[in-house]
């Protein structure tokens, strides 16, 4: 286990608890979730820090907050016990899910296999990742990873199908909104 991580809480969840207390709100904007673990803690680069956002969103720990490009906890961030020496390091976004979801079939895929096989989503998304290396598109890697947990994808095998068909094709990238370009 990594120095500051808790036994059921994984290192994402613990830097959104931390960020969002630190700012001493519930709800801040993307911007200043960003500017926080760059520029003030200096923990990642900006372009690190919008990955840290997206990630935090595509793994269920960020919801999109009440005005225009805020966001807040999905869980409740003052419950969570984060380690006095707590810091977030760029190796912790390794195997996280990139830019906005690549498709809402592939992350309920990702949170089935994740309660199938009873561990956190950032681990399924190291399978599903490391799936994708070997030239899986990332939903294909999803159903694999997600079949091989006991789950029965059929009825989303067919809707991976239908997004892989109005999908960019392989090797294109496809544009999001912090620019970082991804497959689908």
């Amino acid at each position: 286990m990594r120095p500051g991580a808790r036994p059921g809480v994984s290192r994402i969840q613990l830097a959104v608890a931390y960020l969002l207390r630190r700012a001493g709100a519930e709800e801040v904007t993307e911007e200043a979730f960003v500017n926080q673990v760059s520029l003030d803690l200096h923990w990642l680069s900006p372009k690190q820090g919008r990955r840290l956002l997206d990630a935090a969103r595509a793994l269920g720990y960020l919801t999109p907050g009440q005005a225009p490009r805020t966001v807040r906890a999905a869980f409740r961030a003052s419950g969570v016990e984060v380690p006095i020496d707590f810091r977030l390091e760029p190796a912790d976004l390794e195997d996280l899910p990139e830019g906005p979801a690549a498709g809402a079939s592939t992350d309920e895929l990702v949170a089935m296999a994740a309660r199938a096989k009873g561990t956190d989503a950032e681990r399924v998304w190291a399978d599903v990742r490391r799936r994708e290396a070997d030239l899986f598109e990332t939903p294909v890697a999803a159903l694999l990873v997600a079949g091989e947990a006991g789950v029965d994808v059929r009825a989303l095998a067919r809707k991976v199908r239908e997004e892989l068909r109005h999908a960019a094709p392989r090797g294109a990238a496809t544009s999001s909104a912090s620019g970082s370009g991804r497959r689908s």
